[in-house]
């Protein structure tokens, strides 16, 4: 697969929803977008991208079942980190975190999809302070990428 062309589409659908969406990306939202995104890669390009998560959590587990704290999500192709903001570096998503935080050690966890999407929907839909549904998103994306 063509890891450029990947990347154009995710900054795409980033662009599609930072000019469209009535409802805010970031925030306990930045889950819900992320899987949004994640859903429509694997439909267009059959391609399962990485799930990023930053955490103060200390283990996989703890960070699904336990009382740590979910900072951030993001999507990954082939260790290039997109949000809302665009193409990312892991040391920007740090120090973002220890500014927003004041952590100054948080955790990144790769979730591999699609085995571990069972994990990703526990963690954006228990874990996270969102407001919009992940199908607002997709279905926001879809609209206008035809």
């Amino acid at each position: 697969m063509n890891d450029k062309k990947i990347d154009n589409f995710i900054l795409k659908c980033f662009k599609i929803l930072l000019n469209n969406s009535k409802a805010d990306l970031g925030g306990g939202n930045c889950g819900q977008v992320a899987y949004a995104i994640y859903k429509i890669v694997f439909l267009k390009f059959d391609f399962h991208l990485e799930i990023g998560i930053i955490t103060n959590a200390e283990e996989h587990d703890e960070m699904i079942f336990g009382e740590s704290d979910i900072y951030h999500i993001v999507l990954i192709n082939n260790k290039r980190f997109f949000d809302s903001t665009g193409l990312i570096n892991k040391e920007y998503l740090f120090k973002l975190i220890e500014r927003r935080y004041n952590n100054f050690d948080p955790n990144l966890f790769i979730l591999t999809m699609p085995l571990e999407q069972s994990d990703l929907i526990k963690i954006i839909t228990t874990k996270m302070d969102y407001d919009t549904h992940w199908s607002y998103f997709y279905n926001l994306i879809m609209e206008k990428i035809r």
